[in-house]
Order: C-alpha cells, then structure tokens, then sequence
C-alpha cells in the first residue's frame, strides 16, 4: 500500500462488495499512512453492519476515514481514476454463479474496476477457485477492450454515509457499460496462496492498472 500512496493525499481504497467482512477494519486500524476506505455493496444491511462495526476501529493515522456506499459492482456510482487500490473478496466468486449471466457481468464489473482505478493503480482478488482457472479468466477478460453486454437501463440508488455517518444520497442511471480505450488494460497478474488455520485455502490474486 505504502508504494501506492500520494503523499499530498490519503490512499484511496475501494472494497467491492464488502458484505460484512472485518478485511477494512484491519486496514484502517493497521495502516501506516492515511487511507480514505469506501466500502461498497449491494445490500444494505451489509453497510448498516459496517458502519457499526467500523465505529469500534480505531484509526491508526487521525487523517484517515471511511465512507459507506450502496451500489453494483457493475454500475460504480464513481469518477474515472479515483481509486488506488480496489479489492474484491469473493464477490466475482459471487457473479460467476449464476451460469447463465455470470461471465457477462463479471467482464462489466472489471471494465469498472478498470475505469475507476488510477494509473498505477492496484486490483486485488481473493478467491477460493482454482488459481489456474481463475488466472486464465481473468487474463481473457483484461482482452476486452469494452463491455456492452448489459443493455437493460438500470437505476441505482447510491447511499454514501460519510465520517460522521451523515447520509448523503445521488442516483446514476445507466444504460450500458462505458466503452475503455484499448490501452486501458491490467497487466498481466500474479497470486499467491494464503493457508487458514481451518484448512483451506485462499488465493490472493493481483494486477496494476496501465493506461
């Protein structure tokens, strides 16, 4: 994280799909330089759980926050580059389970992580699949230089609950996914395996953003 931080600013960290993980707690409790964590998911008893739960971390650096939004993964609600960091922890584990759309919406939800993401900026992903299989998908999806596979127009209500958990509500609409330069890609990525002491094991897999 240190080597993607902007001294002049915090690092901007987007979770997709955060549910009701403690992954952005440790972070914001553990980092040696100020963090601006944005959490997003779908469901909003997740962020109601988060917004407890992160009221009970303790910021290791005072200039660091968290905010909570309520969107899709395929429809981010945010700004081209605005992020330094997004990490999915098993939420395109979560699309590609629908056997009849999950390819599609997992190659919308990575043109967004890849629009959203600064140059330089780093995607992590952390699977339970079969490293093999899941690098060769994502290295196919990093060739599809835009995705319009969604048509249907779609309508998010995007809830930001900011620092002192104030509500603030905006509304995109959609009709497709926005069209990326062909240079706009992730490079190519690597994985490592992290054991857990109930005998699984994860992968954590990583790419930078290059324009």
């Amino acid at each position: 994280m240190c080597r993607l931080a902007d001294k002049s600013k915090p690092l901007s960290y987007l979770d997709l799909g955060c549910g009701t993980s403690s992954l952005a707690g440790n972070i914001l409790t553990n980092s040696p330089t100020p963090v601006l964590l944005v959490l997003l998911d779908f469901v909003s008893e997740a962020l109601h759980y988060q917004k407890q739960y992160i009221s009970t971390c303790t910021a290791l650096i005072p200039e660091s926050s968290c905010q909570l939004v309520c969107a899709d993964v395929m429809f981010l609600p945010f700004g081209d580059g605005c992020f330094n960091i997004a990490v999915d922890k098993g939420t395109m584990d979560a699309l590609l389970k629908d056997k009849v759309n999950g390819h599609s919406k997992a190659q919308v939800m990575m043109s967004e992580v890849r629009r959203v993401l600064a140059p330089g900026g780093r995607f992590l992903q952390i699977s339970d699949e079969d490293p093999d299989t899941r690098l060769l998908f994502l290295e196919q999806l990093n060739k599809v230089n835009s995705s319009h596979v969604l048509t249907e127009q779609t309508t998010l209500d995007a809830q930001l609950l900011g620092d002192n958990c104030e509500s603030f509500v905006g509304s995109t609409h959609c009709q497709t996914a926005r069209t990326l330069p062909v240079s706009k890609q992730l490079s190519s990525w690597s994985f490592k395996v992290i054991p857990t002491s109930w005998n699984k094991e994860y992968f954590i897999l990583w790419s930078d953003n290059h324009h």
